[in-house]
């Protein structure tokens, strides 16, 4: 929860949620969970001549809403169904979505969106959805857009498509409505929803 008092802002936001996901962290807990993973937090400081603070730790790792962030870009559902919509051929062969971030390799994260489609998936709908998805995306959401212009390897989505009934929509043949948590690699729960279009 944040407040923010700057005296420019017309209505200040007085124990604003901001939706993000996180925690903190003792020194001493910290130092114990390093100390599990084979890392040591005085030799990490002492590597780089720095005498460590005894403070806690403080992280945020993204939203709560359903909401994707990556480089201060926040993508909705709802830009994703929007992008859908502006596209009627990809939206008549799109069932349902989700989205969620991917961790890389080098503990970088990207968005990762997800398509059950009613069609044969083969390499010219991949290139499809892969263009048209971030192009109408880019063009609906400005934080996106900036995001893209500074961090473009980082922000541009990795979109993957699945057959009826595969992948991550697995069993949700019956629902009328999907609501799903994602499960990230490395036990990181990240929320993301899916709609039908």
């Amino acid at each position: 929860m944040f407040t923010i008092t700057r005296l420019n802002i017309l209505t200040p936001r007085i124990m604003y949620n901001i939706h993000d996901e996180g925690g903190v962290a003792t020194y001493a807990q910290m130092d114990a969970m390093c100390h599990a993973a084979g890392v040591d937090l005085q030799k990490l400081a002492s590597d780089i001549g720095a005498d460590p603070f005894r403070l806690p730790f403080l992280w945020i790792y993204g939203r709560k809403d359903s909401t994707v962030s990556v480089m201060g870009s926040n993508i909705y559902p709802e830009d994703l169904e929007q992008c859908l919509y502006d596209e009627p051929e990809l939206a008549a062969l799109t069932h349902s979505f989700c989205l969620q971030l991917q961790e890389e390799p080098g503990g970088s994260v990207r968005p990762l969106f997800s398509f059950e489609v009613r069609s044969p998936i083969n390499d010219e709908l991949q290139r499809m959805f892969d263009e048209r998805i971030v192009d109408r995306l880019r063009s609906l959401n400005a934080d996106f857009r900036e995001a893209m212009q500074e961090y473009k390897e980082t922000v541009t989505p990795v979109i993957k498509l699945y057959s009826m009934g595969s992948g991550p929509f697995a069993g949700d043949t019956a629902k009328i409505k999907q609501t799903r948590i994602l499960k990230a690699h490395g036990g990181s729960i990240m929320g993301s929803r899916s709609l039908r279009s």
